[in-house]
């Protein structure tokens, strides 16, 4: 992310891609809500520069295609199975494509290794791998344990 300013805290792919907009709603058929300002700030992460000056309750939107390459290079970065990274690409909702972008989010702002963590058993996940819901359409699932952690204190 470009920044006039060192910071420590978590930069985020999300926020690099220079069509990111903010809106007062919840995004439209063209773009998808990411985070409101006040929990990327709340979670540690970087504030796109246009946007540092916004009030907490403004929403970060990426446009559906950039969300769809986000989201693939998120996937490849994970190291999923290419087949089930393929599959999954095809069939991810509005929704599901939010909850990737999400869950790589906080997965950094955890310090988790993506790589790592999302194929591991989790107890907390009735001892399914996180990826294991993601690929079944679950990944809302995946994100409110993680939004748990970070918004809740649990880290």
């Amino acid at each position: 992310m470009v920044s006039d300013q060192k910071s420590n805290s978590h930069s985020s792919p999300v926020s690099d891609e220079a069509v990111c907009n903010t809106a007062t709603v919840a995004g439209n058929d063209s773009s998808i809500a990411v985070f409101t300002l006040g929990e990327m700030r709340m979670a540690g992460l970087d504030v796109p520069v246009p946007f540092t000056n916004e009030p907490d309750d403004r929403l970060l939107t990426v446009s559906i295609p950039i969300a769809e390459r986000l989201a693939a290079r998120i996937l490849d970065s994970w190291a999923a199975p290419q087949d089930e990274v393929k599959q999954l690409l095809g069939a991810l909702s509005r929704d599901e494509l939010r909850y990737v972008l999400l869950i790589d989010q906080l997965t950094r702002v955890l310090s988790l290794q993506p790589e790592s963590y999302l194929f591991q058993d989790n107890t907390y996940l009735d001892g399914q791998t996180p990826w294991s819901l993601i690929a079944d359409g679950n990944a809302k699932r995946v994100h409110a344990y993680l939004a748990h952690q970070v918004f809740s204190g649990g880290w």
